[in-house]
């Protein structure tokens, strides 16, 4: 009764379940883009190297491979809360990361904050597609860019509460409390992701899937990989680099936001223009663009500095709706799984690479590694078309082309 009272309620006002999803999502993704701007503050306070520093984006992006199984646990166990529960824990870690003064606690306070992102992301992602109907990927990008306009918000606001506190890291754990009131409006009220399937699992039943349609996964998680480095690779780097530079933290967390908000407009765009264009088409400029936007940031400065990394993040964050989508029709019987794979083990890979990096940047230097990074990101291009070669093919009849 009460899942049939939550389908009806949803149907009926898609702009509500839409607005507060979107809402939740931007506070959701805006922690997780405190600890950048925490970086700097903590290379001061506790002497931390660049390898060390930097491998702590590595730690916040690789934290997400849990999605998919969390995914298909949502599946297998829906349930309302998911959403509240998941703001809760990660307001409370956002809250007590500017505390702590170890390493090793700082990085699990991240990894806590990760999984509660993990958490979040597959019910919501999976009510998002049931209301979508013929204006999808409108609706998915209206989500994904309230979420990326949080990312973008999360590091410059963390670095002005330090200023208005005085200077004092400490000062940060009140950007906690709008998550911490949004978390109690959730567990009041959000919608039922989807209905339990009896033949579903959180554990095996995912790597069954997965095993089934290896390969279009494999290429939809490079596509995805290879998105997010154009921006994770920044957002683990930069914050170091500047300090090392001398440059001011909030100097850092600005250009990270205009990385992060430029980039919410291009995935809004991206989603409007996946309705329209063949989908590889896209990818395939995207790659493209933001490959090349980031090997020509590396030696700029100033106002072409803030041009072209906007550029990267406009290019780089145009297909993650498109990601989405392509994932969720991957996997029609299980979308919060999906979901789970195209963002959360697609940021995961991303992050591998980006501690790869984090070792280059070591040895040889971040530029170095920044230039390695859009190497990589050109790589990812031909990718669009390969995927459309293997999840067309007739096995897989509910998987439309890209």
């Amino acid at each position: 009764m009460l899942q049939s009272l939550t389908a009806r309620r949803t149907a009926h006002r898609p702009g509500t379940t839409v607005g507060l999803l979107s809402t939740a999502h931007f506070v959701n993704d805006a922690y997780g883009t405190v600890y950048p701007a925490l970086v700097p503050y903590m290379m001061a306070l506790l002497h931390w190297s660049v390898t060390v520093s930097a491998l702590v984006g590595a730690v916040g992006w690789a934290s997400q491979v849990a999605q998919p199984f969390l995914g298909r646990f949502v599946d297998a166990r829906p349930n309302r809360f998911y959403t509240g529960l998941a703001l809760l824990a990660g307001s409370l870690a956002v809250f007590a990361e500017p505390f702590t003064r170890n390493y090793g606690l700082f990085l699990v306070l991240i990894i806590v904050g990760g999984l509660a992102g993990s958490l979040f992301h597959p019910p919501s992602l999976s009510v998002m597609g049931q209301i979508g109907g013929e204006h999808r990927g409108s609706r998915m990008a209206v989500f994904m860019v309230a979420g990326n306009i949080g990312r973008a918000v999360g590091p410059l606001t963390t670095s002005l509460l330090i200023l208005w506190a005085g200077g004092h890291v400490t000062g940060a754990a009140w950007i906690a409390v709008p998550g911490l009131l949004l978390a109690l409006g959730t567990l009041v009220w959000t919608p039922r992701p989807s209905e339990r399937h009896p033949d579903h699992d959180a554990g095996g039943g995912a790597i069954r899937l997965l095993w089934r349609r290896a390969k279009p996964t494999a290429v939809l998680l490079g596509l995805s990989g290879t998105r997010a480095l154009a921006t994770s690779s920044l957002v683990a780097l930069l914050p170091v680099w500047e300090r090392l530079q001398g440059h001011s933290a909030l100097q850092s967390s600005f250009l990270l936001g205009v990385l992060l908000f430029v980039g919410s407009f291009g995935n809004g765009f991206g989603g409007w223009l996946s309705d329209r264009w063949p989908r590889r088409r896209i990818l395939v400029a995207a790659a493209l663009g933001s490959g090349a936007a980031l090997l020509a940031y590396v030696p700029s400065h100033g106002i072409l500095q803030v041009l072209l990394i906007g550029l990267v993040g406009l290019f780089a964050m145009s297909t993650s709706s498109i990601t989405m989508l392509m994932g969720q029709e991957l996997f029609p019987e299980s979308r919060a799984m999906a979901s789970g794979i195209a963002l959360g083990v697609g940021n995961a890979f991303g992050a591998v690479l980006v501690a790869l990096l984090s070792l280059v940047a070591g040895r040889l230097g971040i530029p170095t590694a920044l230039t390695l990074a859009g190497v990589l990101v050109l790589a990812g291009s031909p990718l669009a078309y390969l995927y459309e070669r293997w999840a067309a093919r007739p096995a897989d009849p509910a998987v439309r082309p890209a």
